[in-house]
């Protein structure tokens, strides 16, 4: 008798599971929906792709046609920068990783490969505000407030609610 109940019972869980979750997500697409910038939430929380983001902004924005046209143009050359960039520091990283475990460590080799490692995330970190700054050099003063608002609520995203592992790091040397 025993065995013919726990079938039942893991039955039964996991049907108690499936409504939970239902119900869950209903909550959150509600709540979702009643945050300013509905569909900016939305971008935050990650529910959207890249070719929705465009669209979004485009509407959050009102760019016009010459504005978008200029500005999909410029974060495509981005992307495509940012492609090479992380191709070749990943093949640098990796070759840093191969080069922990040779014998013998050559501390120069890998302190020269390290630096570049360094360079290559500087020169991203780099592109990236240059990026920024040349969409809002096309953007009305209305459109790059409204644009700022929206990459704070983006940037919120990466940096988290709390303190960072270097936010930490820092506040333990206090």
């Amino acid at each position: 008798m025993k065995k013919s109940m726990i079938p039942l019972m893991l039955l039964v869980v996991l049907i108690a599971g499936v409504i939970n979750v239902s119900a869950t997500e209903n909550r959150f697409n509600a709540e979702m929906d009643a945050v300013p910038f509905g569909s900016m939430a939305r971008m935050h929380h990650g529910m959207v792709g890249p070719g929705q983001r465009f669209e979004l902004l485009t509407i959050a924005l009102d760019l016009n046609e010459s504005q978008q046209v200029q500005i999909r143009q410029m974060v495509e050359n981005q992307r495509q920068k940012m492609q090479q960039c992380r191709e070749g520091m990943r093949q640098d990283q990796m070759r840093l990783w191969l080069m922990m475990s040779e014998q013998p460590f050559n501390e120069t080799q890998f302190r020269a490969l390290a630096e570049k490692v360094a360079d290559q995330r500087i020169d991203m970190m780099v592109n990236r505000v240059k990026s920024k700054q040349q969409i809002f050099s096309i953007l009305t003063p209305a459109q790059q407030e409204k644009a700022q608002k929206i990459w704070d609520l983006m940037g919120q995203k990466h940096r988290g609610k709390g303190k960072g592992k270097g936010q930490k790091a820092m506040a333990g040397r206090s």
